[in-house]
């Protein structure tokens, strides 16, 4: 039972990981007014949504496959607190800041027409700061970080949100300065 609680929770994790890149990509991509190949924003938002909403499934499944594997040495109190576990302090420590950070933005966003538009934005912000904690977590926490099929899909991920940043970057709508309209000048 314990090894395959082991080998749920790896795929879990990688899983997890790659739907929280495509949350992230459309997410960064959303931000145009024209998304790459000419996708209608509001698709690119749905894929958003949906990657998110099946990323945070599978991280509450890749969390409990991982406190209920007795090898693990997970308790509930590492899954809220960072830095806490004994076995893995810093990397596992990465993840639990990852997931609460995750844990703010969805809950904010659950009760986003409660709040305002601008502070649900700001802590939406914070979910630009969890992907990269979960990909240091992946490649300190995770057991398969050496092996060359687990860094294929990582050094995709990373590219993937290269790309979008470079998109985003480069292709950036009017921003507000001072309350004035500006635009990117050509390079």
């Amino acid at each position: 039972m314990n090894e395959a609680l082991w080998l749920l929770g790896r795929g879990l994790g990688v899983s997890t990981l790659v739907l929280l890149t495509i949350s992230m990509v459309a997410g960064i991509i959303t931000w145009q007014r024209s998304t790459p190949l000419q996708t209608p924003r509001f698709a690119v938002a749905e894929i958003h949504r949906r990657a998110s909403l099946v990323a945070s499934g599978l991280l509450v499944a890749h969390i409990l496959s991982l406190v209920l594997d007795q090898e693990a040495q997970l308790s509930w109190v590492d899954t809220v607190v960072p830095f806490l576990n004994a076995r893995n302090p810093l990397w596992w420590g990465l993840g639990t800041l990852s997931l609460d950070i995750l844990l703010v933005v969805v809950v904010t966003s659950l009760v986003k027409k409660r709040i305002s538009h601008r502070v649900w934005r700001g802590i939406h912000w914070f979910s630009y700061l969890a992907w990269p904690v979960a990909v240091l977590h992946a490649f300190g926490g995770g057991t398969d970080a050496t092996m060359v099929w687990f860094r294929l899909i990582a050094f995709t991920c990373i590219a993937a949100v290269g790309a979008a940043v470079g998109i985003r970057l480069n292709a950036a709508p009017a921003t507000a300065i001072g309350g004035v309209r500006a635009t990117r000048s050509p390079a």
